[in-house]
Parts: structure tokens; C-alpha cells; sequence
């Protein structure tokens, strides 16, 4: 098993309660966003610490990063893997709009 280190960044209150509270709760995730309804990391801690700065802003908080060992063998079977492509570009703008809009067209891939 080979572990890759990953970041989240947020703001310190959602950091304390992913860390020391209930752990990652997909229930207080954004549902308007680009991959939809998700925990998101990078593998770049420059760019997890520029969400940190948004998030800390957007919230009037604190910037934090965590720092995550994720196991991507285990995890193969729920990793949905896109490329810079038209499917790409239309999953990411279903996403944005919500189900009201991909109710209303053909392509409905979406999180």
C-alpha cells in the first residue's frame, strides 16, 4: 500500500470539526460546484493553501490546510477519472447549473 499525501484547504472552524469533531460531513459541501457534492484535495499545498485564503475570507475565519495520506489502490472503485475533454466540460457546467438545468438537456452526467 502506497500512500500519496494530499491537501484540503478550508477555513480553522470546518478544519477543527473535520479533525477533532464528526470528520468529512458531505452534507455541508457546496452543491454548485465544478465536480458537484464533494470533499475535494489536491496534491499541490500551494493550491489548497489559496482555498484555504478564499475560504477564510468567504467565512471571516482563519486559512487552514490538512494534510491527508489517501490510499488511491483502495480507493480505485469510487474514483471517476475525466480528461480535458467535451464530456469533461459538460459534466463541470451540469454541475454549476444543477438539476433544474440537466433536467432539461441530453447529457446528464453529474455528481
Amino acid at each position: 500500500m502506497a500512500l500519496t499525501t494530499l491537501y484540503h484547504g478550508t477555513d480553522i472552524e470546518s478544519a477543527k470539526i473535520i479533525c477533532k469533531g464528526t470528520g468529512i460531513d458531505l452534507r455541508r459541501c457546496n452543491i454548485k460546484t465544478d465536480f458537484g457534492k464533494g470533499f475535494y484535495t489536491t496534491d499541490s499545498y500551494e493550491r489548497a493553501a489559496k482555498w484555504a485564503d478564499r475560504k477564510a475570507i468567504a467565512r471571516a475565519s482563519k486559512p487552514a490546510v490538512i494534510t491527508i495520506l489517501f490510499d488511491y489502490e483502495s480507493a480505485q472503485d469510487i474514483i471517476e477519472r475525466f480528461h480535458d475533454d467535451l464530456r469533461w466540460g459538460r459534466f463541470i457546467i451540469n454541475n454549476r447549473n444543477g438539476l433544474n438545468y440537466i433536467n432539461n438537456i441530453p447529457f446528464k452526467d453529474n455528481n
